[in-house]
């Protein structure tokens, strides 16, 4: 009962001087929120609020009252259930509290990343310039990242039409007020050419009206299916720019609805690269997309840990699927997402595409999903490549079957030139696994053996790096690089001393004198070293 009472305080003032208070607050007519679904609702009332607050020099113990008096409704139960819930905490509820819980509750952070991401990926598009930036200023509250005036401006001009786009550009314009008025001459005067060239035409001419008429409305007069599945496609891609050659000296003039491109406001440059093999890999640059997608906190496994399960292996086998990520399908919804631009038009992926940042975690999580009951026991999965690893050839034989069988039932293809099967050594992920143990894999290390001495820091860091990759084949790593090490770290003057050379050397020398590891036999004694923290192994 005391906590009900406390939340009827919290939402309704008493008191003479406060009721006075309150008199004047509510002459300035602020708005009362019942709840609406709509979170941009939401966003503003609490912006509303705000504003009165600061010009009625509202003092903050007062803030959280006049807000709850203001809410109504289904808004009105939720705050009396929070705030009962909070007094029973026995924590501080105050304005900022309330601003945080009702922005959680009406405009959560996934709203908020939509409207980042609709920000982004604005354009101008059929509006005005003033509808334009209106609707540009009112999405970059919501970009996450702090906006620079010289940034902001970029992101617009970028966004405009290409006929605005072409004239503001040069202009190299850094201050937002003066951009958007420059883009409002620039359309007007667009406006006017626009109303010349249309009234060029023959006049009086029943052929010039037709014209007109197809302009004006998106279904033409002459039938057909042609014509009719325009109309079609019209009413889907309204207030997108698009480029249409016409022939001057034609009667008619016919757009095919089979040869349009697909319209993605999320359309992304391509390039083929080659690759080792002598084909080609499509990749798309999805740094954009990338920059906007919530990151999946899927961890991929150590290898470390994934080469420790192979203990006492004889038989082992390796299959490397083909485009693994291409055999997962993207969400109906992410489709126009995945879309690619070349000279023949744009393109969208219905499977997983390569290059995007949850790629990795998502089929990595699947393969997990799948082999679950027989990991740890003679399969390890690392993204697209499978390792089984057996004791002897027959268990082999029993393992391989089942790998093989989850596969097909999965639909999921390997790459034959890439696979191997019964072998008593393999190579997987850059080391050479066989019953003796695990060793560095020489073509791994080929091109650090190969290095040049480093000229700059960042050729030091390029080398610690990769040499990096098979410390644990190295004992004592970290005091044979330290000399390197300490040439990467801030102020310190490039000087290529002979302790940095000895390092150098020295390293190159390990990696080719590298010892097969084996891990310890349970039941054998071994030792096991403490650092000095006593509070870790190392």
């Amino acid at each position: 009962m005391e906590a009900e009472r406390a939340a009827a305080g919290a939402a309704r003032p008493t008191g003479s001087q406060e009721s006075r208070d309150l008199a004047e607050f509510r002459k300035c007519h602020p708005p009362q929120f019942a709840g609406d679904a709509d979170p941009e609702v939401a966003d503003r009332w609490i912006r509303e609020l705000e504003k009165l607050f600061t010009v009625l020099g509202c003092p903050p113990e007062r803030r959280l009252t006049y807000a709850g008096y203001m809410l109504v409704g289904g808004a009105e139960h939720w705050w009396r259930g929070t705030y009962q819930m909070l007094a029973a905490r026995g924590g501080a509820v105050d304005w900022e509290c309330f601003r945080t819980m009702f922005m959680e509750k009406y405009f959560p952070e996934s709203v908020r990343h939509a409207k980042e991401a609709e920000f982004m990926r604005l354009h101008h598009g059929g509006m005005t310039v003033s509808e334009y930036a209106m609707k540009f200023d009112h999405l970059a509250r919501f970009y996450s990242q702090g906006i620079a005036e010289a940034w902001k401006c970029r992101k617009f001009a970028d966004g405009l039409r290409y006929q605005l786009r072409r004239v503001v550009v040069p202009m190299a314009i850094t201050e937002f007020p003066t951009l958007v008025e420059k883009a409002k001459v620039v359309e007007r005067l667009e406006g006017g050419n626009r109303a010349v060239r249309t009234a060029g035409g023959p006049s009086g001419s029943k052929k010039g009206e037709s014209q007109r008429k197809l302009y004006d409305r998106p279904q033409s007069q002459q039938g057909g299916s042609v014509a009719r599945q325009s109309s079609s496609a019209a009413s889907k891609a309204a207030g997108k720019d698009v480029m249409i050659l016409f022939d001057s000296g034609a009667s008619h003039s016919f757009i095919s609805y089979a040869c349009a491109a697909v319209v993605s406001s999320w359309g992304a440059p391509v390039l083929l690269v080659k690759k080792k093999d002598g084909g080609s890999r499509l990749c798309v640059d999805f740094r954009q997309l990338n920059k906007l997608t919530i990151k999946n906190k899927y961890p991929l496994p150590r290898i470390d840990d994934l080469m420790d399960q192979l203990r006492g292996a004889s038989v082992i086998s390796k299959i490397d699927l083909r485009l693994g990520y291409h055999q997962i399908r993207v969400r109906e919804s992410d489709i126009p997402k995945t879309a690619f631009r070349t000279r023949y038009g744009h393109y969208e992926y219905v499977v997983m595409p390569f290059g995007v940042t949850n790629a990795l975690a998502v089929f990595m999580d699947y393969m997990n999903r799948i082999f679950r009951p027989f990991l740890d026991k003679f399969v390890v999965v690392f993204i697209d490549d499978i390792l089984i690893y057996s004791r002897t050839p027959e268990e082999h034989g029993e393992h391989l079957r089942t790998v093989l069988e989850i596969l097909k039932a999965k639909q999921l293809y390997a790459k034959l030139s890439k696979c191997e099967f019964w072998l008593g050594e393999v190579k997987f992920l850059g080391h050479v696994i066989s019953a003796e143990g695990i060793a560095v894999d020489p073509a791994k290390v080929e091109s650090v053996l190969q290095w040049e001495r480093p000229r700059t820091v960042m050729d030091i860091q390029s080398f610690v790096g990769l040499a990096g990759y098979c410390r644990r084949f190295i004992e004592g790593f970290s005091k044979i690089v330290a000399p390197l090490t300490q040439m990467t770290r801030k102020e310190q003057p490039f000087i290529w001393t002979d302790a940095c050379e000895q390092s150098f050397v020295e390293l190159k020398r390990r990696l080719t004198t590298s010892p097969v590891l084996v891990l310890p036999e349970s039941g054998e004694p071994f030792d096991v070293y403490c650092d000095a923290s006593h509070q870790g192994l190392g």
